[in-house]
């Protein structure tokens, strides 16, 4: 009976490690690329390290109202909104075309949602925080602050049908640099 209970706590918590990245690979595997454009910040926490933060053109909600035209205060502070975005030109970013609280069905072929939470007068999506080594952390900075004069970078983003989003890389000066 003992090894029964061993075996079954043992295969709970190996069940419970594999469901942790599990949305990640799902979006991963079966989500469509999409190209964001970003503004850069680069921070470092004592408690997690080096890590590049992204700031997105659709993370600011006051863009995001006129965009949907809708009237300012239609989202409040931890409201979950779908952002639609619409294809452009192969090798640009796509735009946002629409905001709303419900996520948007039968979209067309070159339109995906993408899911966030308000937060403070921004749309929060999980894509803003890259964690690196130490190693990289200034060869990465270098590179995004010396293309940034020239023209911003350009994350290549992975969103799954439910609106998830996993960063996959990022595009500064002619280089991608796999997340």
């Amino acid at each position: 009976m003992n090894k029964q209970r061993f075996w079954l706590a043992f295969l709970l918590q190996v069940i419970v490690l594999l469901c942790i990245p599990a949305q990640a690979v799902y979006t991963t595997l079966t989500g469509r690329t999409v190209r964001l454009q970003t503004v850069p910040v680069d921070p470092y926490n004592w408690l997690t390290g080096y890590s590049q933060t992204l700031s997105y053109d659709i993370s600011r909600v006051a863009a995001l109202e006129k965009v949907a035209g809708v009237k300012p205060g239609f989202v409040k502070n931890g409201s979950v909104v779908y952002v639609t975005l619409e294809s452009g030109k192969p090798g640009q970013s796509w735009k946002p075309i629409d905001m709303s609280l419900e996520k948007p069905i039968g979209l067309a072929e070159n339109k995906v949602a993408l899911r966030g939470v308000v937060d403070r007068g921004a749309v929060v999506y999980g894509l803003e925080t890259y964690y690196m080594p130490e190693a990289e952390k200034d060869q990465v900075n270098r590179t995004i602050i010396e293309a940034q004069r020239n023209k911003p970078a350009i994350v290549e983003v992975k969103i799954d049908r439910f609106g998830n989003g996993i960063p996959i890389a990022v595009e500064v000066g002619g280089q991608r640099l796999k997340f």
